[in-house]
C-alpha cells in the first residue's frame, strides 16, 4: 500500500489512502491537517487529562497523530466521529501501520459520550450534516472547550461561515498557511446535557408506496432525485434471484428491486454508515 511519510509538530507518521490503488497519487492528509497538528503542539493545547474528539476525517490521519501525543504524555485516546466506514478503515490500518493503539470510532448516526475538552472539526459538505452534529456535540462539550475546524482557504465562503456562527457563535481564525486556514470556537455552555437524537426526516414515494427514511448525511432528504428516477424507470422484467445495489443510499433501488422481484435476495452496500441506517429503517417500517 502507497504510504506517505506526515511530518508535523507531533512527530512523524506513515499515511496511506484506503482502499489500496497500485495507482495512488494522492496523499491521504492535506496543508489544513499539518497546520492543525502543528497549533497543537505550539500552543500547547494537549495535556495527559484532554479528551479529545476529531470529527469527519477521511483516513485518520490527524486522530493517529493525536494518539501517537496522547500515548507518549500517558494521556487518553482520542475518539474519531465520523460517517465513513473508509474512514474507520484508515484509522484501523495507519493506527496499526505506526504501532499504534486504535482509538475509538463512533458511527455518525450515533452521539460520542463527552464531556470533550478538544474538537477537531473537519467540516462535511452537507450543511444539514453540519447542523446536526454541532448540535448533538455541544451537550457533550466541557465549559470552555475548545473546537478547531481545519479547512482549505477554497472551501471557506460566506455561507458556512455564517452557518458556523449560528451555531457556535463568536469565531476567529489563524493566518492561512499554504491555502489552509484554522477556524476557532469555545464552547460557553456551563453544564454537559442531554444531546437531541440525531436528525430524521422521512418522505413518502407514492409510485413504490413506500416511506423513506432519512439522516442528515443522506443524498436526496425531501424528494427522488432525477438519477434515481432514470435508475426506476428502466428496471428489466427479470426475474433475478440475487440483485445488489452498490451505494445504496437511502435504498430506494434496492426496495424497488425487492418489490418488484419478492423471492430476489437483495443486498444494498454503502460505505455511509447513515445510508445503512437509513435503508434499515425504511425497511422496519414496512415489515
Amino acid at each position: 500500500m502507497k504510504q506517505s511519510l506526515m511530518i508535523s509538530a507531533l512527530g512523524e507518521l506513515a499515511i496511506s489512502r484506503v482502499p489500496y490503488s497500485s495507482k495512488e497519487t494522492l496523499q491521504a492528509f492535506d496543508q489544513a491537517d499539518l497546520l492543525v497538528l502543528d497549533h497543537l503542539q505550539a500552543e500547547a493545547v494537549l495535556n495527559a487529562g484532554s479528551r479529545v474528539l476529531v470529527v469527519n476525517e477521511t483516513f485518520g490521519a490527524i486522530t493517529c497523530a493525536v494518539t501517537k501525543a496522547q500515548s507518549a504524555l500517558g494521556g487518553l485516546l482520542p475518539t474519531l466521529w465520523s460517517d465513513s466506514h473508509i474512514a474507520q478503515l484508515g484509522l484501523q490500518y495507519n493506527a496499526q501501520a505506526n504501532e499504534l493503539p486504535v482509538a475509538d470510532f463512533i458511527q455518525a448516526q450515533d452521539t460520542p459520550e463527552g464531556p470533550f475538552d478538544i474538537v477537531i472539526l473537519r467540516l462535511p459538505k452537507s450543511h444539514a450534516l453540519l447542523r446536526d452534529q454541532i448540535q448533538r456535540l455541544l451537550p457533550q462539550l466541557a465549559p470552555r472547550a475548545l473546537i478547531i475546524m481545519p479547512m482549505m482557504v477554497k472551501h471557506i465562503d460566506s455561507a458556512v461561515y455564517k452557518l458556523l456562527e449560528s451555531l457556535l457563535g463568536r469565531l476567529t481564525t489563524s493566518l492561512a498557511r499554504k491555502k489552509a486556514r484554522l477556524i476557532f470556537a469555545v464552547n460557553n455552555e456551563a453544564a454537559l446535557g442531554q444531546s437531541p437524537k440525531a436528525e430524521e426526516t422521512r418522505w413518502t414515494l407514492p409510485s413504490l408506496g413506500i416511506s423513506l427514511q432519512h439522516f442528515s448525511g443522506v443524498f436526496s432528504r425531501a424528494k427522488l432525485d432525477p438519477g434515481a428516477q432514470v435508475l426506476l424507470d428502466q428496471f428489466p422484467q427479470g426475474p433475478y434471484q440475487r440483485v445488489i445495489d452498490l451505494g445504496c443510499g437511502n435504498g430506494v433501488q434496492a426496495i424497488a428491486a425487492a418489490k418488484k422481484w419478492p423471492q430476489c435476495q437483495v443486498i444494498g452496500v454503502d460505505e455511509s454508515f447513515m445510508s445503512v441506517a437509513s435503508s434499515t429503517s425504511t425497511l422496519l417500517i414496512m415489515a
